[in-house]
């Protein structure tokens, strides 16, 4: 399982600018509900946002991991954001992050829901990689990023 094999080139956002959490899952709910057809981005950035709200996404290395299971959502899909300036994220805002892996997943694939977040932690602590992620300049080169360094991880 890689988590390359679930984003594409439309599912990849660069310079996203956003003053804080919910600006940042408000940037991503639209283009993420056209990438897969889903009718509503205010329903995906509703259940993205009660989730930030419950317990941070932030991933301490300059990275959250939003993410939610959607009746109707088809299919697990990541979108991968990179930010314009570092978002505040975390209870007082205090976590700045450069990049965003957002995880959506029909409720009845829980378990690949898991085991993908699971991979997403794994993966951006590869040394250099969130960098190289977070400065890549079009959605083809932070692709490429992610492609030739998830073979590297068991």
């Amino acid at each position: 399982m890689r988590i390359y094999d679930y984003v594409t080139p439309d599912r990849v956002l660069i310079g996203v600018r956003a003053s804080d959490a919910a600006a940042a899952l408000q940037a991503v709910a639209a283009p993420l509900a056209d990438s897969i057809g889903f009718d509503s981005a205010d329903v995906l950035y509703r259940a993205l946002l009660a989730r930030e709200m419950a317990h941070t996404t932030a991933l301490d290395c300059g990275v959250a991991a939003p993410h939610a299971t959607v009746e109707g959502v088809p299919e697990p899909v990541v979108m991968i954001a990179t930010a314009a300036a570092p978002i505040g994220f975390g209870p007082a805002a205090d976590e700045p992050v450069r990049l965003l892996f957002v995880l959506l997943s029909p409720p009845a694939q829980a378990g690949l829901h898991i085991r993908l977040l699971a991979r997403i932690a794994r993966v951006v602590r590869r040394p250099g990689l969130v960098n190289q992620l977070a400065d890549s300049t079009t959605p083809a080169e932070l692709l490429a990023h992610l492609a030739d360094a998830e073979p590297q991880l068991a």
